[in-house]
């Protein structure tokens, strides 16, 4: 009995001291909230050391048989768990493919593998084939030398633009390039570089090593609502030079966490097959996530998940701390991408359309859990920054094209945007399309091409 005694003594006391390391490494000496790994081996040794010390208890008071029913009890109830968590991982967690096979880069933080095609499915809203052609871009092979008379229009973006939920052809910029060769104005091609999870810094840096070789005539920079502090992110972590250029975001630090390191590896597996397991960790991290400041948020926390945070200057009433930083460093990229379309002698658009809370009460429903307040309504939302980048571009001699209006002016019978995705629909691609080929045809004529 008395080895039993110093076996669970040491059962105690080790658990608490390897629970308190793993928060001191995590809270302290790392800075970082607990996470999917974290939480769980945190609650399973501070559970252990309760039962050891109420086993010890027992033992103590001569009542050994309930020791081991205690921990017969607990045995069976960790095996419950485990059976109804797996069998519900199997049957309710959708198994999704939507990404696409990116890459690390180091100077546009990553980027697709070349001559890929690759399935992007939802359970409830799409599947879809994506093409990753030659140069590494959606959609068809591209000939680096232009036909002749040919008009090269190189649209930026994030995965609103790269097409996240459509097919190759559905993408706004594909239904961009058959509006225009349809219009009898001349013979276009336009070449999709948007890219999942990009921001204007990136995109600066992404056209800054590609405008040569595309040679486009006309450059179009698609700003998405997450730019705002997708860019803040971006620019924390950037290689910056003489004159406060970006030269680069190197994103193989990030890549090595999220995707080969020992922790990530085990919460892909967590959230992959333990159904339970998944919503007791988001239910904890969502709580984490509104108590959290704009400096905590990183490119795990503020770009690869829901966090309310990311779309909070878009609410009325609500001005997240540092909007003004923000705002900065996407004027500051944009009016790079402009002088740098100058020098190379093509013009330059800034294009902004809105997410699906932000045209009608009844797009994307589904999907805003995570993402807003509960029962955020059009009524809620603010323009300012669209104002804000309007208003900046109107200073700044950058043709700007305000995509809100005619999202929200929709009369057609299909949605715009995915029940639970946050992507549009082919419809909403066209609604774009049809938005930006009318500021080209009918306000500016495309420039003439050797």
């Amino acid at each position: 009995m008395k080895t039993l005694a110093a076996i669970l003594y040491a059962d105690v006391a080790v658990s608490l001291i390897l629970a308190a390391a793993v928060l001191v490494r995590s809270l302290v000496i790392l800075g970082k909230p607990l996470g999917a790994v974290t939480i769980p081996i945190v609650v399973i040794l501070v559970l252990n050391a309760v039962l050891g010390a109420v086993t010890l208890l027992a033992l103590k008071k001569d009542r050994g048989r309930m020791a081991a029913r205690l921990w017969l009890f607990c045995f069976i109830l960790v095996v419950m768990y485990l059976v109804l968590d797996l069998a519900g991982g199997y049957f309710l967690i959708a198994k999704n493919e939507v990404h696409t096979q990116k890459l690390p880069d180091d100077y546009v933080h990553h980027k697709y593998a070349p001559n890929v095609t690759q399935r992007g499915y939802h359970p409830v809203d799409f599947d879809v084939g994506i093409r990753i052609n030659n140069i590494g871009f959606r959609g068809e092979d591209v000939n680096l030398e232009k036909e002749p008379g040919v008009s090269r229009i190189v649209m930026l973006g994030d995965s609103f633009t790269f097409g996240a939920g459509v097919r190759d052809d559905e993408t706004f910029s594909a239904v961009l390039e058959e509006i225009l060769n349809a219009s009898g104005t001349g013979k276009f091609e336009v070449l999709n570089l948007g890219v999942e999870s990009y921001s204007p810094v990136l995109e600066y840096i992404l056209l800054k090593r590609n405008i040569d070789r595309l040679d486009p005539g006309i450059v179009i920079m698609n700003l998405d609502m997450s730019d705002i502090m997708n860019e803040f992110v971006y620019r924390k972590q950037a290689s910056i030079g003489t004159g406060g250029e970006p030269e680069a975001v190197d994103g193989r630090e990030d890549y090595a966490r999220s995707r080969e390191g020992t922790g990530a590896k085990i919460e892909k597996w967590i959230y992959s097959h333990m159904f339970i397991t998944t919503a007791l960790l988001e239910m904890l991290r969502a709580k984490t996530n509104r108590s959290a400041t704009v400096e905590d948020v990183n490119v795990q926390t503020g770009i690869e998940r829901k966090w309310e945070l990311i779309l909070e200057h878009t609410l009325d009433g609500r001005e997240p701390e540092n909007l003004r930083e923000m705002y900065g460093m996407v004027e500051d990229s944009i009016l790079r991408t402009k002088q740098l379309c100058d020098s190379h002698g093509c013009e330059f658009i800034l294009a902004i359309y809105p997410w699906g809370y932000q045209v009608s009460d009844s797009e994307w429903v589904s999907g805003r859990e995570g993402w807003l307040p509960e029962g955020t309504m059009v009524a809620d939302t603010s323009d300012r920054t669209v104002e804000e980048l309007e208003s900046f571009a109107r200073k700044n001699g950058i043709s700007f094209i305000n995509a809100f209006p005619d999202f929200r002016s929709y009369s057609g019978d299909g949605p715009l945007y995915f029940q639970y995705d946050i992507h549009w629909t082919p419809e909403g691609h066209k609604v774009m399309a049809e938005t930006i080929a009318e500021h080209l045809l009918d306000d500016k004529s495309p420039p003439d091409e050797e």
